[in-house]
Parts: C-alpha cells; structure tokens; sequence
C-alpha cells in the first residue's frame, strides 16, 4: 500500500533564471521529491502592492473646451489621492485652456468630483477617454456642462474610485494549466490569489492557506516538477507592476511511495 508524501518547494523571483519580477522561470533540478508528483497545494504566497493606480490604461480623458477641438486631458502615472489626483487633472485642464480657469473639486456631502470652468462650457467625451472610472462619469455617456451661476459645471454622478488593482492572480502553466475558470477566455492557469483589499500601497501583500485542502491542484498524470513558470497578473490578465519587487509563493508538491 503506497503512501502520500510531499516536497515544500520555494518559489521566489529573486531565484529565477529567466523572465523579470513578475513574469520569471525557476529551476528545480532533477530533485527525487520532485518526480512523479500528483497534486500541488500553495501553503503561502506573498506580492508586494506596488502598482500604481494610475497608469498608462487610465490616465486620460477626451475634452472640447469652448465648443472647440477635442482635447486629451493626460495626468502622469503614479499613486494618487484624491487631493492630488484632482489638482493634477485641475492643473492639465488649465493646461489645455491656456489660462486657470478650472476648478475640479470633491462635494463634502456625496464625495463627487466636481468639474467648474469659470469662462466657457465644455463637454467631456466617453471615445477614447480611459479615466472615466476614477473620475466617477458612466462608460458610454458623453457629459456637456450646465450653467451654474457664472460658471460651467459637470457633477460625476458617482464617487471616483482610486483603488487600483484589487489584488494579484498568481498564474503557472506548469502547476495549474485549466486550473480555474475565467468567464471571459473559459479555463485558465490560476495558482493562487492575494487580495490587496487590506493592503496600503507600498506594503506586502501576505495570504497564509490554512487549510491546505482547498487550495490542492490534482494533476491528471503524474509529473516531473523541474522548470516552474510563474506570472503575477491582474483581475483583467495584464501582468501586475511590481516595480522589481520580491514575489514569492511556497507550496506542497505530493507524491505516492
């Protein structure tokens, strides 16, 4: 009667032989507990929450100011609060003008961003604008100001929403090929997940499986575990930045004797 063992492997960036922090190839080595392996289980994973949540896919919205051409108000990527990300669009938007005649602000009572020119109307447009979720506008809806006194206004009609990335999808070809489901693209390699609802920009993002049953991969023929790829990706499968930081994820490989 065979029993059940397993193998704790260590799988750290910093160890790759190929790729870079979030898209890199490890090396086990033809190891005794490495061959004829059943399953896999993660014990642990931890990423660093490093990605900015503004970045080159959402740093941007298309604008007429004064009935004229379409404008692309553009702010730098980078890790923004709300102050600073409406004084950086403020800014640009003045920018575009040729003079400060904008005021973007955030309503006290419904936490709105508010869009005022002090001189002209103008109209923000849904194509080909990229930042209409943080700034709070509805995708597919094009926004004109309304005269409010001696001034030009459009109100968001929802909070802005700076969270950034929600978390990290750890992804291994070699460990979970068609391990999940993703409505989208059908079955997937997802290893592991790590919200980062929790974790402040800048911090390491930790997650400790206890109970190791719910995390186990049973492969549907043994294999030999000798190169492991692994991808740190985000919710819509691009890869997370993390800006060459350390991303490692400890795991259980089990094999019969």
């Amino acid at each position: 009667m065979s029993s059940i063992f397993y193998t704790r492997v260590i799988l750290n960036n910093k160890q790759r032989i190929s790729g870079n922090a979030n898209n890199f190839t490890i090396d086990l080595k033809q190891s005794y507990g490495l061959q004829q392996i059943t399953h896999v289980a993660v014990e642990s994973v931890s990423v660093p929450n490093l990605q900015y949540n503004i970045t080159s896919a959402n740093q941007s919205f298309r604008i007429s100011i004064g009935g004229g051409l379409t404008q692309t108000c553009t702010i730098a990527f980078g890790q923004y609060d709300i102050t600073t990300f409406m004084q950086a669009i403020q800014d640009q938007l003045d920018v575009l003008s040729g003079l400060a005649e904008w005021t973007v602000s955030q309503n006290a009572i419904n936490r709105r961003i508010q869009f005022l020119n002090a001189n002209q109307t103008f109209t923000i447009f849904h194509s080909s604008s990229t930042m209409y979720n943080e700034i709070g506008l509805t995708e597919g809806e094009d926004f004109t100001a309304v005269v409010a006194g001696a001034n030009w206004v459009i109100n968001a009609i929802r909070v802005p929403d700076l969270g950034g990335v929600s978390g990290a999808f750890i992804h291994s070809s070699a460990l979970a090929n068609s391990a999940a489901i993703n409505a989208r693209v059908g079955a997937i390699s997802v290893l592991t997940y790590l919200s980062f609802a929790d974790v402040p920009f800048g911090a390491i993002g930790s997650r400790q499986i206890n109970d190791i049953e719910l995390s186990k991969i049973r492969f549907s023929q043994p294999r030999n575990l000798s190169v492991v790829d692994i991808k740190v990706r985000t919710e819509d499968g691009t890869l997370l930045n993390v800006q060459g930081g350390e991303v490692q994820v400890i795991l259980r490989a089990y094999y019969e004797m």
